[in-house]
């Protein structure tokens, strides 16, 4: 047996919940055009950025252990590396 219960929601209700979803859909689309725009090698800067840490942070990271090629001089990151240097250091957090 199936039973439908009319539920009557406020339209601040309403308005609240389809402006929460509007973000969300926003923001994944944001990432989704940010990955898709990331060089497969960028600069320290670059990768920085593309990360969301500060230059001096990134070389925190290059310390411990980030791998970063050079080349004469010019020193680049590969997203792969970075992604899984970070995926290799994630920690559960409690």
């Amino acid at each position: 047996m199936q039973m439908n219960v009319p539920v009557q929601l406020s339209s601040n209700f309403v308005a609240s919940y389809e402006k929460a979803l509007l973000e969300m859909a926003k923001k994944i689309v944001e990432k989704v055009q940010l990955d898709s725009e990331v060089k497969p090698y960028m600069n320290k800067k670059e990768a920085a950025q593309y990360i969301g840490v500060s230059f001096n942070t990134f070389q925190k990271l290059e310390k411990m252990g980030l791998p970063i090629i050079e080349i004469e001089g010019i020193r680049l990151v590969r997203k792969q590396d970075i992604d899984n240097f970070l995926e290799k250091h994630k920690n559960a957090v409690k």
